[in-house]
């Protein structure tokens, strides 16, 4: 379920948004608070996604001017965009170098192999055995991590 979807529930759910006389005596509901968090919190994960480090090194995409009326602060696109530029296609570049090797060929095979896999027994009813299948997958991979 999208926000814009849960927001209209909420709406005509919630008798404390349907008018401002409510919404002052009640308040927010429980609901209505952790759909606006949720909300508030991927759009705050986005914006930091999108602006990168702007928010602690602001001074770092621009520069101060000195002149009569004190001093400035000039913003320069270019120097913000530049470097997320080169990552971005340092990064591509790697994953299209990545995607030609035989490692990477292999391992799409393999999830290839697992779906198929996973297939197969969902057909057979055989849960017990997809449900050991797939702890003991979480378990290797979880192993290899630590």
């Amino acid at each position: 379920m999208n926000y814009k979807t849960r927001l209209s529930e909420l709406r005509e759910a919630d008798p404390s948004l349907q008018s401002i006389p409510n919404f002052l005596n009640e308040g927010f509901s429980r609901k209505v608070i952790v759909a606006i968090r949720a909300a508030k919190s991927l759009i705050e994960s986005h914006m930091t996604s999108f602006s990168g480090d702007i928010a602690r090194n602001w001074q770092n995409y621009g520069e101060f001017r000195h002149d009569n009326d004190g001093q400035t602060f000039e913003f320069y696109p270019a120097m913000f965009i530049e470097p997320l530029r080169r990552q971005l296609e340092s990064r591509l570049q790697f994953q299209e170098m990545l995607a030609h090797s035989q490692l990477f060929i292999e391992y799409v095979d393999e999830r290839r192999k697992w779906h198929l896999r996973r297939q197969e027994l969902a057909k057979r009813d055989d849960v017990g055995l997809f449900l050991a299948l797939w702890i003991w997958r979480r378990w290797k991979l979880r192993k290899k991590l630590v």
